[in-house]
């Protein structure tokens, strides 16, 4: 079935629902740390909650988290200045 055997099919489910419940853990994290501190970026993020993600057993990448929150939509509502209408 579309080149891929039943077995990587079911395989590649699995570890997507595995890799979704390891990033509901770790969301209640994030919120806390961006209430107390709301501009701090995701390499200190990284930084500062690589021991929890330790404890916790979830093995994250700052390039994997960088993903994580793109998808996450933003608390932050952007201020667009008026002047930049006029260019878009």
């Amino acid at each position: 079935m579309f080149g891929i055997s039943r077995q990587a099919l079911y395989q590649g489910m699995q570890r997507a629902i595995y890799r979704k419940e390891e990033l509901s853990k770790i969301k209640p994290l994030i919120l806390e740390k961006r209430m107390k501190m709301s501009r701090l970026g995701t390499r200190k993020l990284h930084h500062l909650l690589g021991d929890k993600f330790k404890e916790m057993g979830i093995k994250l990448g700052r390039d994997a988290l960088f993903s994580y929150l793109r998808d996450v939509p933003s608390q932050n509502k952007l201020n667009k200045s008026k002047n930049l209408e006029l260019f878009l």
